[in-house]
């Protein structure tokens, strides 16, 4: 941009405060970085939801901008006989004019009625026109300034929060975010059950700590629900009867929740593995097994 402004400046005149103004605009190449820092989560999403609620904003817009457009033009034509009328007084006349004399004042007032500060309009329109104004102007706010706008702003969240809930780079952080802080939790359970140092945890100590009631509530706070730790214990252990800080935060992130598909899947295929080994030991056929019920009822009926 300096080049441009050296070379040009003897053929067309440059404002200089534009070519500043442009210069600025390379600090957008700042936003770039927001998908890259994880400390600008915030404003990453509000940028992506803002990209993309585009469409649902242009919508609200036109529709209100429709309503208002009909309800002006009502207005404009409505308020002809009174300045037409050569009993008012000019100065009530130009108060009223100031706020639906023309085109673009009234348009602007609709904006003030439907968003900003209606009572003024409204008292305007009731004091010097007549005050069956008054009801139009509670019945407006009420139905297009409260329900319609309200309504408005409901779809415009629902779009943004689908917006940000959909993007893959929010899903990602979001899930690494959980699993740092799920963690950062084990770890300091881990730290507050190893009383003896030594960076395990024996059954002795995992069933002290899980018998104290505030920490049975505060993994059931996060979907693990104590009820036998001895049984926990054999669950999260991986056969040498200690647990290690990481044994325990997976393991923990295994069982919390409730069952899933996938866990339900993983848990029939080894049963049928199992179910295999054990049939090949006793040489026979599961299918036998299967049908011996099949059969078993037909014979009862």
């Amino acid at each position: 941009m300096w080049l441009a402004e050296i070379s040009l400046r003897d053929v067309i005149q440059l404002e200089p405060g534009i070519l500043r103004m442009m210069r600025m605009c390379r600090l957008l190449r700042l936003i770039r970085l927001v998908k890259t820092i994880q400390g600008f989560d915030a404003l990453y999403i509000m940028t992506t939801a803002m990209l993309g609620s585009t469409v649902c904003l242009f919508w609200s817009f036109m529709l209100l901008m429709t309503v208002q457009v009909m309800i002006a033009f009502f207005l404009n034509e409505s308020l002809e006989v009174y300045f037409n009328d050569p009993g008012k007084p000019v100065s009530e006349k130009l108060e009223v004019f100031e706020y639906f004399g023309t085109t673009a004042r009234v348009m602007l007032t609709m904006f003030e009625l439907t968003l900003a500060n209606w009572p003024v309009a409204a008292r305007i329109l009731q004091e010097n026109v007549t005050e069956y104004y008054s009801i139009f102007s509670v019945a407006y706010k009420l139905i297009v300034g409260f329900a319609a706008v309200g309504i408005i702003n409901g779809v415009f969240m629902q779009e943004t929060f689908k917006v940000a809930a959909s993007d893959d780079k929010l899903m990602m952080r979001q899930k690494e975010r959980d699993r740092w802080l799920h963690t950062k939790k084990m770890k300091t359970l881990f730290e507050a059950a190893d009383e003896s140092g030594d960076g395990y945890i024996d059954r002795e100590e995992f069933c002290d700590i899980m018998n104290i009631p505030e920490v049975r509530t505060w993994l059931a706070a996060q979907e693990l629900p104590v009820q036998d730790p001895n049984v926990l214990f054999n669950l999260l252990d991986d056969g040498d009867a200690e647990l290690t800080a990481e044994e325990l935060v997976k393991g923990v992130e295994r069982l919390k929740g409730t069952a899933k598909g996938i866990d339900l899947a993983s848990f029939i295929a080894e049963y049928r593995s199992f179910a295999v080994k054990v049939a090949e030991k006793l040489d026979f056929q599961l299918e036998s097994l299967a049908s011996k019920p099949q059969e078993d009822n037909d014979d009862e009926e």
